[in-house]
């Protein structure tokens, strides 16, 4: 039995837009789905026309930022649709926070995974703060939610409207939850895992770069930042927040070459006004 997949998009603009690259990725993504639904927290009524026929849109007040987004489209799946819980069908969580300029990319990877037993799959593994799988994507079997634990977990989502309680609570505390119930936390970018010193050697290396010839321990920094061109090479997307107000003063030189086109540069200047 093929596996059924169900998207759900977390989508937040200031100017109530849908961006182009969304757009592109949901007319892409509608050829292989069942259901596409778009949780919106702030969308003008225009911009409906973009997607209508190819999305379930949902709008509503902003708060509780993309997790309760999420937990809003899986209750409509689950509620509304009345789409069972079973193994083969695969849900696939995605922000708007990100740029998808070669959504094509994503999908491809997507087809590659194939064991979604008790596992949740994300875009990377950070070790900032605390070693959790970042919430930028996320995909897992509706047959998790058979689970009452991870339901409950799912429907226990408040509508904070502060960035770092969410980051604390949802993003920190899902890996922290998901652990807690043997759940395996599976990232599918795993350069920086492969950074990672996982021996005594290996660590004395890192310091020794470190310390003689200023390398930073980068695997140890947010991977969609400092990773970014792989991520971007592999994936075809590249996190917003980079392009907008690099926090970690990233080399982003490269940009020139991946914004030289007229379609990507349209696309880049849509991020930055997102």
């Amino acid at each position: 039995m093929v596996n059924k997949k169900y998207l759900i998009i977390a989508h937040y603009h200031k100017k109530g837009q849908i961006r182009s690259d969304i757009v592109n990725l949901i007319k892409l993504f509608s050829r292989s789905f069942e259901k596409i639904i778009f949780v919106s927290t702030n969308l003008n009524l225009s911009e409906k026309k973009k997607i209508k026929k190819l999305a379930i849109i949902i709008t509503r007040p902003n708060y509780g930022y993309d997790f309760y987004s999420w937990r809003v489209g899986i209750n409509y799946l689950k509620n509304k649709l009345g789409i069972s819980l079973d193994k083969k069908k695969i849900l696939f969580l995605l922000p708007s926070s990100l740029l998808y300029i070669k959504p094509s990319k994503l999908l491809k990877e997507f087809d590659k995974i194939k064991n979604f037993d008790n596992r949740v799959i994300s875009l990377s593994k950070s070790w900032e703060i605390c070693e959790h799988i970042q919430s930028d994507l996320l995909i897992f079997s509706l047959n998790l939610l058979k689970e009452k634990k991870i339901l409950d977990w799912w429907n226990k989502i408040k509508k904070f409207k502060s960035r770092q309680v969410i980051i604390f609570k949802y993003e920190l505390g899902f890996s922290n939850f998901l652990n807690d119930q043997n759940i395996k936390t599976i990232p599918i970018f795993d350069e920086n895992v492969n950074d990672y010193p996982s021996n005594f050697f290996k660590l004395i290396k890192i310091r020794f770069l470190n310390l003689f010839f200023k390398i930073r321990k980068k695997y140890k920094k947010n991977p969609t930042h400092y990773y970014w061109q792989s991520i971007y090479k592999k994936y075809g997307l590249i996190k917003i927040e980079l392009i907008k107000t690099n926090p970690h003063n990233v080399d982003i030189s490269a940009f020139k070459k991946v914004f030289k086109s007229k379609y990507n540069n349209k696309l880049l200047i849509e991020a930055i006004n997102n």
